[in-house]
């Protein structure tokens, strides 16, 4: 009936019918939430601060509670220093969390505070989950979108120093921080833009790209790179530990499957080419691209035939003789 009176848009209904079912079975965890919604879409808001400020102390800590909290106190035109509070008992809670920082720098920002409060709190969001690489491209956007170009370059280089495989989390080949960095030139200007420029041209280059294409319409090549490690890089492995990128599984024919690897270990690298399906005679063209990017670029074409399924064939080995991959500590 609860969620009906919802659906309906009767939400003073839903809130009477949620009390009543809440307070009957005695404030079951379940109903938190469902009743909660049900009082902040009737405007019933006072209600919404007393049950939070009830349930959260008793352990119903997640994430929308604090939010729908700090709303509320918000609709209730409560002092800035109790929603502040709201906003900072998250990260009380979830101190190893970065998503509490996150949200406490966007209030920092939304209600006018200075500046470097929200910016510390991007910091220490970096700080306490630097693994996130998704985290990095999270705050340089939002200081771009507020034209804070020298934070926004400050944690693109701290990103650039620790994560020399990028994350993936920029698009193939890297086209959207090349997007990124053409529609706001202003972070590559002055000093620091300098150093920054040094830095992009050392991320940008790769120390081994190959690239696979093929002459036969309907068919299936795989491309396969075997690493010093033994792991292979494949469409059933995509990413491998030590950076290597398969970006797409081709089944039709033509191409291109690609293998990046910006910084890899140094040890051999074994290229193969499987011809998974198609039963047509094929020509496979294999390009290998060392230090694409950098100084000393070089590549090499290579060409082989397969006209069996499950036929596998290799087609070069390649050594890197040393390694550029850098230490979060470095």
């Amino acid at each position: 009936m609860a969620r009906r009176a919802v659906t309906l848009g009767k939400f003073a209904l839903a809130a009477r019918l949620f009390e009543d079912a809440y307070r009957s079975n005695g404030r079951p965890e379940t109903l938190v939430e469902p009743f909660v919604q049900a009082l902040a879409k009737a405007e019933q808001y006072d209600k919404v601060a007393r049950e939070l400020e009830n349930v959260i102390p008793a352990g119903y800590q997640s994430g929308w509670a604090f939010d729908t909290l700090r709303d509320a106190y918000v609709q209730l035109k409560r002092p800035r220093e109790e929603v502040l509070r709201a906003v900072t008992s998250e990260i009380e809670l979830l101190p190893r969390d970065s998503a509490p920082r996150l949200k406490l720098a966007a209030y920092f920002e939304s209600q006018g505070f200075e500046r470097r409060l929200a910016l510390a709190q991007y910091r220490e969001a970096i700080r306490i989950r630097p693994e996130e690489a998704p985290l990095y491209r999270q705050i340089i956007e939002k200081a771009v979108g507020t034209r804070d170009y020298g934070f926004a370059r400050e944690i693109l280089m701290t990103m650039l120093q620790h994560w020399p495989n990028h994350g993936g989390v920029w698009g193939n080949e890297d086209e959207d921080l090349v997007g990124l960095l053409r529609q706001h030139k202003p972070m590559l200007d002055g000093t620091g833009g300098g150093v920054l420029k040094k830095l992009l041209a050392d991320y940008r280059s790769k120390d081994l790209v190959v690239v696979l294409t093929w002459d036969t319409q309907a068919t299936d090549l795989d491309l396969h790179v075997i690493e010093p490690s033994k792991e292979e890089c494949s469409y059933e492995h995509t990413r491998s530990f030590n950076g290597g990128f398969l970006d797409r599984d081709v089944t039709n024919g033509l191409g291109p499957e690609t293998y990046t690897l910006q910084r890899g270990a140094p040890g051999k690298y074994k290229i193969e080419v499987e011809y998974f399906g198609g039963g047509v005679l094929t020509t496979a063209t294999v390009m290998v691209c060392r230090n694409r990017g950098g100084e000393n670029e070089a590549s090499q074409k290579f060409e082989i035939k397969l006209e069996k399924a499950k036929e596998r064939k290799t087609v070069t080995t390649v050594e890197l003789l040393w390694c550029r991959v850098k230490r979060a500590d470095q």
